[in-house]
Order: structure tokens, then C-alpha cells, then sequence
């Protein structure tokens, strides 16, 4: 006898269905794909009963055991079977998890809720000896951090592709060093206090008596860095040319100079020091008119240079027939910016 709800067949939950309008007198429906005995028939909303209303036994086909009316809905829902063997079980899930816990790989690496890492960790890149944690953007450009402990120097350590070398950065609670490679070119104590152990500085001094060329009137160049007067008390990256007596800018910048000499004889209208910036631009001078012995001058100018500028110093006179420079003289300077 027919009914209305649900079929019993519908255990199985994967299903194909097929709908269909008869025709006048149809009691054979062909074409179909089913499992005997896991079939639904309704026809005008109606579930049918299986055997009593129709047969479903060859897997493709369906007959009714009464014919159907024109137009008559027909829908046939077949579950479909699936294989349980190719699928895990809870059991197998449980006993895949815990195997990956103890395995040495993935114990190394901390669960997500504490992220606490025993190895090496890389992004993009792998990590140089020594390192804990590496980032590379895929062209070499790269940031190194390294274990904090009281021998290391390197605590993170950044590539610069450009240069081909590696700029580093100590960082402790009593100093900030700055490095390219493994030279160190900045240091911050705890106190505050700055250090830049490449930045261009120098000072010189003359050889007695013999600090410019005995001439008559005219300009003549200081020479202050006479090697074989042994006048070079520092020169802090030889920016400084002993064979000209002038310094040549390393890079543009700020920079202070000073000079200061002393005069043991001469005579003549008057001489002045004077710092020249390329051999043409006077940037300082100091004037006295009348030159006796036992004078001193002094020059003291901050510049702005660019790279390979040069300043030097030198004295202008008029009517002198020697000038007497003394070895406690002296011509210094340094980059401030």
C-alpha cells in the first residue's frame, strides 16, 4: 500500500535522484542506476511501496504495478553505496596523531599556543652558523639574529647586496656597536657618549724654521705633514696629503678646521695666515700689519665641501726676505657632519 513520509532506504545519505512526467499508460521506467532495495519512488508526492506498487530488482530499471496517468511527477532517490575501508576511522586518526608527536622532526617545533623554538628558523633563506633566525626578502637582502650571550659581537646582522657585505649591530644594555663586516665604525656607551673611530680627522705640524719656502713677497703654502719632519700627529683615514700639504675631502660634508702658527722672525709691510679652500676661495684669514719675530696667527673655519675639495693654509706677505715658521705650529681638522 502507498504512504506518505520518509523511505527506509535512505540510510546511506549519498543519493541520486532522477524526476520524470509520464506518459498515458506508462509502466516501465529504463536508463537508471541503482542498488536493489536502496530505492525511493514517489509519484505526485507519494511514496511508494516497494514490491506492492513496484519492482526495482536489475539495477536499471523500474516497472510499475499500475500503469501511470499523463503527466503523473515521478521522482526515484537510489542511496548510493561508498567504500568505509578508504576512509580513517577515529581509532587510525588517533593513532596517526599521536605517532607525529613523537616524532623528532615536529617535537622540535614548539605548538602554535607557545611558540618557543628549540632549532634554527628561516624565511627565505638558511641560516648562517651561529644563527637562530633569518629573513631574506629573495634577493639577498637579509636580517640575522643571534643568540644573546656574553661572547658574542654579532647580535643581529644585516646584508646589504649592494656592497656585498654584512652591516652588524651589537646590542647590549651597556653598548650599541654598528659594524660593516667585522669592523666596527660606531659604538654608544650606557653613558650616551659617541664614537666613530673612521671619521676623517688629522693634525699637523711643521719642522722648525722650515715650515714654508724662503721666498720674498708672495703666497707661500705652509708645509704643514713634512714627513721628514716627522709632523704628522694623527691622520684618521689619510685624507690628509703630506706631498701637497692640504686635506682632501673624503666625502661632502661639514668640516672644522683650525690653524694656528707661530712667527720667529720676519720683517716686511705685513702677513696674514690664510686658509684656502681649492687652492682659490679664501675661507679664513688673519691680518697684522707690520711682521716681527715671536708673533703668532690664528685661523679657525667650519666649511662645506664636497668630495675631493681640498683646503690648505698659507701665509701672504710683501717685502720679506725670510720668514722663520716655528714647529709649534699647527693645522688641524675634522668631519662634523
Amino acid at each position: 500500500m502507498s504512504y506518505l513520509g520518509r523511505g527506509s532506504n535512505l540510510t546511506r545519505k549519498a543519493q541520486d535522484k532522477v524526476s520524470f512526467l509520464a506518459t498515458a499508460g506508462q509502466t516501465v521506467r529504463t536508463g537508471l542506476s541503482y542498488v536493489p532495495t536502496h530505492v525511493d519512488v514517489t509519484v505526485n508526492g507519494i511514496t511508494l511501496t516497494e514490491i506492492t506498487d513496484y519492482t526495482a530488482t536489475n539495477g536499471n530499471s523500474i516497472t510499475f504495478s499500475v500503469a501511470l496517468a499523463l503527466n503523473d511527477e515521478v521522482t526515484i532517490v537510489s542511496s548510493k553505496t561508498f567504500d568505509v575501508a578508504n576512509h580513517y576511522t577515529i581509532s587510525a586518526a588517533n593513532a596517526l596523531l599521536a605517532a607525529k608527536a613523537t616524532n623528532t622532526a615536529v617535537a622540535a617545533k614548539a605548538p602554535i599556543a607557545s611558540p618557543s623554538f628549540t632549532g634554527t628558523v628561516a624565511i627565505g633563506h638558511t641560516t648562517t652558523t651561529g644563527s637562530k633566525f633569518a629573513i631574506c626578502d629573495g634577493a639577498n637582502s637579509q636580517i640575522q639574529f643571534f643568540p644573546e650571550i656574553s661572547t658574542d659581537t654579532n647580535l643581529t646582522q644585516h646584508y646589504d647586496p649592494t656592497a656585498s657585505a654584512y652591516i652588524n649591530a651589537e646590542t647590549r644594555a651597556a653598548t650599541h656597536a654598528f659594524k660593516t663586516g667585522t669592523t666596527e665604525r660606531m659604538r654608544i656607551d650606557a653613558t650616551g657618549r659617541v664614537t666613530i673611530p673612521n671619521q676623517p680627522a688629522f693634525c699637523m705640524s711643521v719642522n722648525a724654521y722650515s715650515g714654508i719656502d724662503a721666498a720674498a713677497a708672495g703666497i707661500h703654502v705652509i708645509r704643514f705633514g713634512n714627513q721628514n719632519s716627522g709632523g704628522v700627529l694623527f691622520n684618521n683615514g689619510n685624507n690628509f696629503d703630506t706631498t701637497n700639504y692640504r686635506f682632501v675631502a673624503p666625502v661632502s660634508g661639514f668640516y672644522q678646521f683650525n690653524a694656528s702658527i707661530r712667527i720667529d722672525s720676519g720683517s716686511g709691510n705685513y702677513l696674514y695666515l690664510t686658509m684656502t679652500k681649492n687652492g682659490s676661495t679664501t675661507a679664513g684669514r688673519d691680518l697684522d700689519v707690520g711682521v716681527g719675530s715671536y708673533v703668532n696667527r690664528h685661523v679657525s673655519q667650519v666649511l662645506s665641501l664636497s668630495a675631493n675639495d681640498y683646503v690648505d693654509c698659507n701665509v701672504r706677505t710683501s717685502g720679506d726676505t725670510s720668514i722663520g715658521i716655528d714647529g709649534d705650529s699647527y693645522f688641524s681638522g675634522h668631519l662634523i657632519g
